[in-house]
């Protein structure tokens, strides 16, 4: 079948076309940019007076809207005012601009914003408030600095290092995952920032080049070493073990050959203080762990993503004292034999989620069925990550 020519456009058309996209582009923002300004307007011509004493009072008695709630529309209003000849693609929801408001520069809050539909555009992701928010928080870290990198530590002196050491209680939550590809543990906490192992599949190396000023580089943020101190877990942590444990230094690996010993006992001294939590330490290093005394509420374990790494794991756990010791096999690159199972508690087992350098991947399932099988006769419990085509999801009493 012939394919029917399309007509040529005119100029007259083209124009049309433009300009008509640019009332649609515009009325994307109406919803609040519009009712933003038509009420700044109002207050500023005080065109409520003949009824209503005050401004506030209009607002309420007209629209029901409290004064905090005007005060967003007509703050997100005055932003997009201000910001609209520097991006070229402006926020279409007062969500997107509120977090912005926190930055008091025009240009910085047009920097993070154009930050963000960068990084959407670049990760094929629909922009959030929750994305914007993390982009500002970015920037605003980057304006205090709370990190010391480990190149800056090595210039401070002991009464410096004593002080940046100190774990004081803090109001601060700690970070609460929600992806369920780490329901095992549903908080986070990174004093510790930063690695050195360069693995190709590294999803937190993807996050840190997006969300930490201070890239991957090794880091200490000192303000974060109290936050576990007197947070509590959720009631649901009585029955759903995953609320009560922390994966601590998920953004890092705190037994790197690089990470201070003094870096490693301030979080270890933290885990003791706060024994309502488990504590989860994962390692691509295991001959370190053993030089180190872990708290009752500590779960050790170490990465097996390939044989090669299997003796350096046995060598070491067979002098590891913890309450819970582990296995991650994540991601399971190949079948893998092991001589001593029986010196872990858990093994976890996964595939690879897509990293900026490699795919997503998933282990044969057979390769899968042969550890468990062996995992089992060992005593060790099982739990299968949601990157397995089926899953297994048992805990060890800790």
């Amino acid at each position: 079948m012939t394919q029917e020519l399309l007509p040529a456009r005119t100029d007259e058309e083209a124009r049309a076309l433009v300009d008509a996209e640019s009332r649609i582009e515009r009325a994307t923002r109406r919803a609040f940019y519009d009712v933003g300004t038509e009420l700044r307007g109002i207050r500023e011509q005080r065109l409520y007076r003949a009824e209503f004493g005050t401004f506030d009072e209009y607002c309420q008695m007209r629209w029901d809207w409290t004064p905090q709630r005007v005060g967003q529309l007509i703050a997100a209003a005055n932003a997009l005012d201000e910001i609209e000849t520097l991006v070229s693609i402006l926020p279409t929801r007062e969500t997107h601009v509120r977090p912005l408001l926190a930055l008091p520069e025009t240009n910085t809050q047009a920097e993070v914003w154009s930050r963000v539909v960068e990084g959407a555009e670049r990760h094929g992701q629909r922009i959030t408030a929750k994305l914007v928010q993390a982009e500002v928080d970015r920037k605003l870290a980057e304006k205090a600095k709370g990190w010391i990198t480990l190149a800056e530590w090595e210039d401070m002196d002991e009464d410096q290092r004593g002080r940046a050491l100190t774990a004081t209680p803090s109001s601060k939550p700690m970070n609460k995952q929600d992806n369920d590809s780490i329901e095992w543990a549903r908080w986070s906490w990174n004093p510790i920032t930063g690695c050195r192992h360069e693995c190709e599949y590294c999803y937190a190396k993807d996050i840190a080049g997006r969300f930490m000023p201070q890239g991957f580089e090794p880091s200490i943020i000192p303000e974060r070493l109290g936050r576990p101190i007197n947070a509590n877990p959720p009631e649901k942590a009585e029955v759903e073990i995953g609320w009560r444990n922390v994966f601590t230094c998920s953004m890092a690996d705190l037994f790197g050959e690089w990470v201070p010993e003094s870096w490693i006992h301030s979080v270890l001294e933290t885990v003791e203080r706060a024994p309502q939590w488990n504590f989860i330490f994962l390692t691509k290093n295991p001959r370190r762990l053993p030089g180190f005394t872990f708290p009752a509420n500590a779960w050790v374990g170490t990465t097996v993503d390939s044989q090669r790494r299997v003796k350096a794991a046995e060598e070491a756990f067979e002098h590891v004292q913890a309450t819970v010791k582990f296995l991650s096999v994540e991601p399971m690159l190949e079948a893998l034999q092991f001589d001593r199972l029986d010196l872990f508690d858990w093994v976890i087992l996964g595939g690879a989620s897509k990293s900026a350098r490699t795919p997503e991947f998933r282990p044969d399932r057979r390769w899968v069925a042969e550890l468990e099988l062996s995992a089992w006769f060992a005593g060790c419990k099982v739990y299968e990550k949601p990157n397995l085509l089926t899953r297994v999801t048992d805990y060890p009493i800790g």
